[in-house]
């Protein structure tokens, strides 16, 4: 209990530092926030005009694409927000040695890599999702109770955790290989495919995104269950998947850090 409540008090730590940080720089925070609204604009228009061609894709209609849009901006926009910068620095301080100064300080290693800083200018990525998300249902007329909302936020939540851990186990790497640039785009490359709805892909590339690297878990799920979509059997698929996901990122962190050679050696 001694240590959850220190765990605690270290997440609310690093949230009051970041949020610190970027009262500082307003300016950045404003540009950034500008991005965020010009990208999901994008991404409504692109599926506009496809929309002005066709009534559904794959059986899909707009409104259910503003779900599944939705659900990507709030995901996406939560992983921003919580790992994705703090996981991207890891090759950073495996090459600068600032690794040496992290393994020695008297808490996990890993909590502490991931939850260092907190960007707070995509809080309005995953606002402008949920808004995006309830339009598309009133729109769809789903049938949404609070069990289907618990049922999204889990699933939602576990596709952070999946965010997260695939991009970890990219960044581990770089403990053998310390330039990791070409490694950092072809994830970002990756997660193109979590932004594209699952009824666009078959064959091979469908297995692989769903078995292998399960990039088509991460948004299409919860999108899913609030379209009425879903089954129990994908349902457990997903907490399957993020509890294997999360249980490799781990292990292989462990296994890395293990067998790091520090900087100044």
């Amino acid at each position: 209990m001694k240590s959850l409540i220190k765990y605690i008090k270290l997440y609310f730590a690093f949230f009051s530092y970041s949020l610190s940080r970027e009262l500082q720089y307003r300016v950045n925070f404003i540009v950034v926030v500008i991005g965020y609204i010009f990208y999901l604009v994008a991404n409504l228009a692109l599926f506009g005009v496809i929309y002005q061609w066709t009534n559904n894709i794959g059986g899909w209609t707009f409104n259910e694409i503003l779900i599944f849009l939705g659900t990507y901006h709030a995901v996406h926009g939560l992983w921003d927000f919580s790992t994705a910068l703090n996981v991207e620095r890891i090759s950073e301080y495996v090459g600068n040695g600032s690794l040496d100064l992290i393994l020695v300080k008297p808490v996990d290693s890993l909590f502490f890599v991931i939850f260092r800083n907190m960007n707070f200018a995509s809080i309005i990525n995953v606002f402008l999702g949920i808004i995006l998300t309830i339009m598309g249902v009133v729109a769809n007329k789903s049938s949404v109770n609070i069990g289907t909302v618990l049922i999204y936020i889990v699933l939602a939540i576990n596709g952070v955790i999946i965010f997260t851990m695939i991009q970890l186990l990219v960044q581990l790497i770089s403990f053998k290989v310390i330039k990791t640039n070409m490694l950092n785009n072809l994830f970002y490359q990756g997660i193109k495919f979590a932004e594209k709805p699952d009824v666009i892909f078959s064959g091979i590339i469908r297995h692989v995104l769903m078995f292998l690297i399960p990039m088509i878990v991460i948004v299409n799920f919860p999108s899913r269950i609030l379209m009425g979509r879903l089954n129990v059997t994908f349902i457990l698929y997903d907490l399957l998947v993020t509890i294997i996901v999360s249980a490799i990122g781990i292990i292989g962190w462990r296994l890395a850090v293990k067998n790091y050679s520090s900087a100044s050696s």
